[in-house]
């Protein structure tokens, strides 16, 4: 059976941009995170399995709360929010990134699934300055910037912004624990994910810059740290 020519062209522009070193989700447009078909395109990072390790660790927070209010700060594609909001019956969730394209696929995301999450273009928490919240995710940019030039192929095919973030890979982090620790009202959980070898520089900028605070263990370990800044309450056993 002959194969139409447009399909043929498109098969072998398709293995071009593979061999080039372009993600197969952006090939395919979809990628699946907690189970979830997730559209993507270059517009977003790729989403990866370790993160689901934050979905499962920010859910297993205040389990006898009704209304859980969570906040995922530079949500990509939705991935995180969406999962939130699916998983945790009464979750009020809101999400903010500072790329209108990545707003535009987590938005169409959020549609597809039934997820109702409030979306906000911004730096960071700048957009939910007067927003109360229980538990803030964030999945922000944590490669060191000297890395950048052995970095696998595929990662330069991913938004750049969304991947490095300064010398020793903090620098969204810092950012991050500079705005909290001016807001009045901070969440009871902070949960973040980053390399296991800077857990410690990062709890040092947290102990700096927030004061009261304190990491609590994970089932997760590795890359996931957890701040509790809600120190009046028992802390949760990891």
């Amino acid at each position: 059976m002959d194969v139409p020519g447009p399909i043929t062209r498109r098969y072998a522009r398709l293995i071009a941009f593979r061999l080039r070193g372009r993600p197969v989700a952006y090939l395919t447009g979809e990628k699946e995170f907690f189970g979830l078909p997730l559209a993507v395109d270059r517009h977003v990072l790729v989403p990866r399995p370790e993160t689901e390790s934050v979905v499962e660790t920010a859910l297993a927070l205040l389990p006898g709360k009704q209304r859980v209010r969570y906040a995922d700060i530079g949500t990509g594609a939705g991935g995180i929010a969406i999962a939130l909001a699916r998983h945790r019956t009464g979750a009020v969730v809101s999400a903010v990134d500072r790329s209108a394209g990545a707003l535009k696929i987590a938005r169409r995301n959020a549609k597809k699934m039934g997820a109702k999450i409030a979306f906000s273009k911004g730096n960071l928490l700048e957009p939910l300055r007067r927003s109360a919240m229980d538990v803030l995710v964030a999945n922000l940019p944590y490669l060191p910037s000297g890395e950048r030039n052995n970095a696998a192929k595929t990662l330069r095919h991913e938004p750049q912004r969304a991947l490095w973030s300064g010398g020793d890979g903090l620098n969204c982090y810092r950012r991050l624990l500079s705005q909290l620790a001016e807001r009045r009202q901070r969440p009871r959980y902070v949960v973040c994910e980053l390399r296991a070898d800077q857990q410690q520089k990062f709890l040092a900028v947290a102990y700096r810059r927030l004061g009261r605070c304190r990491a609590i263990p994970t089932a997760a370990g590795g890359g996931i740290v957890v701040l509790t800044l809600d120190l009046a309450r028992p802390v949760p056993k990891g």
